[in-house]
């Protein structure tokens, strides 16, 4: 059983055209909406190829509830988290050429109460998982939104060790470096931009790679 959670999702909004002029009126001959997120997408390529699995996010407001309609549409398991936030939007224009552009919202702030109740909903599907006889993995995936503490995942693998389950974690950044510090990952899929912030490393050839992926591991992360 491999349980998401996504603490930023989005309700992606595509529009397709010919061409699109920057400062200038684009007409779109197609339009698409989805639910959006590392986890989200990790929760529905499992589904498809028949793997048990259940994404975790916090959902609000029209775009949120539509998001959790989508999903059910698509029969993607999922578990949101009502909050009093608005469910953030993003944006992605593409062109007859493939040439994509996207627009992130930043997403608003989650309240403590929120983040306690996403991490209460990630208990309750740990042991649930167990209670059924899986050993469960947790994919920590995705940015935060704004003002949510950069300790955030290292709460998250505080759970999941306490719980027996073991966290893979896609992220970056501050929340990255916070995470493995805190230690206890199974594993971590930087690239090589993310694995050289993260180590404070130039990484020219793959030696370089193998022995800031062997820093990290020795701080405590299974694999990289």
């Amino acid at each position: 059983m491999i349980i998401t959670l996504t603490p930023n999702p989005s309700l992606d909004r595509t529009y397709a055209a010919e061409t699109i002029h920057l400062g200038g009126i684009n007409r779109a001959h197609a339009t698409r909406v989805d639910a959006g997120g590392k986890g989200l997408n990790v929760t529905r390529a499992l589904t498809a190829a028949g793997t048990a699995s259940v994404a975790i996010f916090p959902a609000g407001g029209p775009d949120g509830a539509q998001m959790i309609a989508e999903l059910a549409a698509s029969q993607v398991p999922a578990h949101p988290v009502p909050v009093d936030i608005d469910t953030r939007s993003n944006v992605t224009l593409v062109d007859a050429a493939g040439t994509t552009t996207k627009i992130n919202a930043p997403g608003d702030t989650l309240s403590s109460r929120d983040v306690s109740e996403l991490l209460d909903a990630l208990r309750d599907e740990v042991a649930q998982a167990t209670a059924a006889g899986h050993s469960p993995v947790v994919v920590g995936a995705g940015s935060l939104p704004a003002g949510l503490d950069d300790d955030f995942y290292g709460h998250v693998a505080e759970v999941c060790t306490g719980l027996g389950a073991r966290l893979v974690l896609d992220t970056s950044g501050a929340p990255l470096a916070r995470a493995v510090a805190t230690g206890g990952l199974e594993l971590i899929k930087p690239n090589d931009e993310e694995l050289a912030e993260l180590t404070g490393r130039e990484l020219v050839t793959v030696g370089d790679v193998v022995d800031a992926a062997t820093q990290v591991i020795d701080q405590g992360t299974r694999s990289v």
